[in-house]
């Protein structure tokens, strides 16, 4: 379902290129009116990020080439995966008498969440002589959350000497919190009266406070003596430091208010 809907997005934005290509070569503009299209609507603009990254900005218009742009990017991220399998072991015996064949029937399943959101307040600049170029800096806070976890169940595989079932589950969580700065370089272009294409990178250096914290459980079970025995066992880290990534190119659309 996700693939399709990054293909239909991928699509959509292939037409829109070609519109913008297509409008170009049809429709000429003075020199005010192509003035006009490469500044920001005086009443302010939208920003839409749709490739790269999801996100959504408010462009104030604080002069001929400056702006501000107050907004927030957000991510979210779910698998749930599961297999089966089957592992033996023979052992045999010298004499050989007698052999042992051992056997487990495996479901593995693993499962993990991760979502974040980050806002920013970026004071932008278009280039004096090309318009169409913006670069911006400004402050940034970011949060995010991920879990994982890995449950592993493995029985006695039919006509084997194994006995014993075990039940092992690991779950593992880090919630991060970052304090910092970004800097973004981008270009814009004109596709209609009031809306734009939008590419640009980003440059972030953030100070993060992060706690990881795992649990791991395990339990055997005897069917001999209807016995279950039971393993608990978990830590808490807290980490903190700088984290410095730069970002993929992300495509977006400007509309003018």
């Amino acid at each position: 379902m996700k693939t399709i809907l990054v293909q239909k997005i991928y699509l959509a934005f292939v037409v829109l290129c070609a519109i913008a290509l297509s409008s170009q070569q049809t429709f000429s503009q003075t020199e005010n009116s192509v003035g006009a299209a490469d500044s920001l609507s005086s009443t302010g603009a939208l920003q839409f990020q749709l490739l790269g990254g999801v996100g959504l900005y408010y462009i104030s218009d604080d002069g001929p080439t400056s702006h501000s742009r107050i907004g927030a990017d957000v991510y979210l991220k779910h698998s749930d995966q599961s297999g089966s399998g089957d592992s033996y072991s023979t052992s045999s015996y010298t004499p050989p008498s007698s052999s042992d064949r051992q056997g487990y029937t495996n479901q593995p399943e693993q499962i993990s969440d991760s979502y974040g959101i980050s806002l920013s307040v970026v004071y932008l600049r278009n280039s004096a002589k090309h318009n169409s170029l913006y670069v911006g800096a400004g402050p940034l806070a970011a949060y995010s959350w991920d879990r994982e976890i890995n449950n592993y169940l493995s029985t006695p595989a039919p006509g084997t000497s194994s006995s014993s079932s075990s039940n092992t589950s690991r779950e593992n969580t880090n919630k991060t919190l970052g304090i910092g700065a970004i800097g973004i370089f981008g270009v814009r272009s004109r596709v209609f009266s009031h809306v734009s294409l939008s590419a640009e990178i980003g440059l972030s250096a953030l100070y993060q406070w992060t706690t990881e914290t795992i649990s791991y459980t395990s339990a055997f079970t005897y069917p001999s003596n209807a016995n279950t025995t039971t393993y608990n066992d978990g830590s808490t880290t807290h980490l903190k430091g700088w984290a410095v990534s730069l970002s993929s190119i992300r495509i977006g659309v400007i509309i003018e208010l």
